[in-house]
């Protein structure tokens, strides 16, 4: 199944404590956090195309370092809808899936699983089963309720969509902003296939989550 990527590779470190967007940072002192999905996406024949998306601050540094043309690297904007917005600009293809680059663990089995959902459903998205006990606190942060761990699901990226439906999502709400496409997708009448996967799946977010990785990355 052919399809296009946006691959989302702006914000900023603060969280980490670096000076600079934390997908630029060096795993190992070699290679950087976002070059893990961009050659996952280059090395796979099914994906045409790959948007990646940038803050301005960055856009040099990616033009400067990114020479595959099968790249495109457009500037995102303010928050994470605005940046998809801006990719979809670019695709081409019927589907398109879109992925966090700080997120580096990628695995072609469970983009096959996503798309073939995505030809089905419309919108499906990567997600990890929940094991812990899971509660809801109080403003005195003491456990005020229990959540039946065994309905919930924990929504990381990649997510696939018939890339005409999200295009109509988001102009539809081009004023609104959501942390996540599948809640854009489902505003606007839409159902989306959650893709339970037990693949390590890390998201650079925190200092610990760095020397994870670099503990796992070859």
């Amino acid at each position: 199944m052919k399809y296009d990527c946006i691959l989302l590779a702006g914000g900023s470190g603060e969280r980490m404590g670096l000076e600079y967007n934390k997908v630029l940072y060096p795993v190992k002192g070699k290679k950087e956090l976002f070059r893990y999905s961009l050659d996952f996406f280059i090395k796979d024949q099914e994906c045409e195309k790959i948007i990646l998306v940038s803050n301005h601050t960055d856009m040099e540094y990616f033009w400067d370092h990114i020479l595959d043309k099968k790249v495109k690297i457009v500037e995102g904007g303010h928050t994470r809808s605005d940046s998809v917005r801006s990719g979809l600009a670019l695709v081409d293809n019927e589907y398109v899936l879109i992925h966090d680059s700080a997120r580096p663990m990628l695995y072609k089995e469970d983009i096959k699983k996503l798309l073939d959902e995505a030809i089905k459903n419309g919108g499906a998205t990567l997600a990890n089963r929940v094991y812990n006990t899971v509660s809801q606190v109080d403003e005195k942060e003491n456990i005020k309720d229990y959540l039946d761990r065994d309905k919930l699901a924990s929504i990381i990226t990649p997510q696939a969509f018939y890339s005409p439906m999200l295009k109509a999502c988001y102009a539809k709400y081009r004023d609104q902003s959501f942390s996540d496409d599948t809640h854009l997708f489902r505003m606007n009448g839409r159902s989306v296939k959650v893709v339970f996967s037990d693949n390590l799946s890390i998201k650079a977010t925190k200092q610990s989550d760095l020397k994870m990785l670099e503990a796992i990355l070859k």
